[in-house]
């Protein structure tokens, strides 16, 4: 659901409040702290209160006819599945009118053309110009907050992972900040101290906790001879010397005394 906020307001600008429903996905501390950090009031609908819903209901009811105009399509890929519902949201959905709108305005008195208000029309019919943010400051908003205590070398840990972030700040207790889709690097804070970007530790091969086992140790049978191997190697090696050295010999004798 973040993600999917985070997405929505980098392409559609920011929005003045977020209508949500009652579900755990929409009210975790989360979410609303990072549409506060943006300026985005967070409403719910009251419990059990079908009616407010209607709208978003209906949207899903568009939805399924999309999905059984596709299987009708035969569609073969993502990217084509997204081109068909970009299609169909902006053709159909956007341009057609809306009985919710209609609605809204007769309930307040207002006459509504024959043909209806569409959600397309009615969005253009704001004069107020959308408010596009900073990506960083939207990235920002959307970040995970928690603390954690480092150890003698400066190193934390986080999913099961090892992070190293500075000795300077051995056996501190830092804010870690990050992003749950993508983790990594991860941002660490500590008092007044600029950021620093702690990525993970790598082991290297020489530092493999799994010691590789001798096969002659092992009951595993040898698929050939490293000594013959070996050995064959030092065959052809002096072989193509010697024959490196005969054309040498050959030329000189050819050559005379011009040579």
């Amino acid at each position: 659901m973040e993600d999917t906020f985070h997405k929505a307001i980098l392409k559609q600008g920011k929005c003045d409040a977020c209508y949500l429903d009652n579900g755990t996905q929409y009210t975790t501390n989360q979410l609303h702290t990072a549409l506060a950090r943006l300026g985005i009031r967070v409403l719910h609908a009251k419990p059990r209160a079908c009616q407010s819903k209607g709208k978003i209901e209906k949207f899903h009811q568009k939805v399924d006819r999309f999905i059984a105009e596709v299987r009708v399509a035969k569609v073969h890929s993502l990217e084509e599945l997204n081109q068909k519902w970009k299609c169909f949201l902006e053709q159909d959905y956007q341009k057609e009118a809306h009985d919710g709108i209609y609605e809204y305005y007769e309930s307040h008195g207002v006459k509504v053309p024959a043909e209806g208000i569409s959600p397309m029309r009615e969005f253009n019919r704001d004069t107020r110009g959308l408010i596009f943010l900073d990506a960083t400051v939207v990235s920002e908003a959307f970040l995970h907050h928690e603390t954690r205590k480092l150890d003698n070398a400066g190193f934390f840990s986080f999913g099961d992972v090892k992070y190293e972030a500075s000795t300077a700040l051995a056996n501190a207790e830092v804010e870690i900040a990050y992003d749950p889709m993508n983790t990594e690097t991860i941002k660490v804070v500590y008092q007044d101290m600029k950021p620093i970007m702690a990525h993970r530790v790598s082991i290297g091969a020489f530092c493999d906790k799994t010691v590789d086992v001798p096969v002659g140790m092992t009951d595993k049978i040898p698929e050939t001879s490293r000594f013959l191997d070996a050995l064959e190697k030092k065959y052809k090696e002096d072989h193509r010397l010697i024959a490196n050295a005969l054309s040498f010999g050959d030329y000189g004798k050819a050559g005379g005394s011009h040579v």
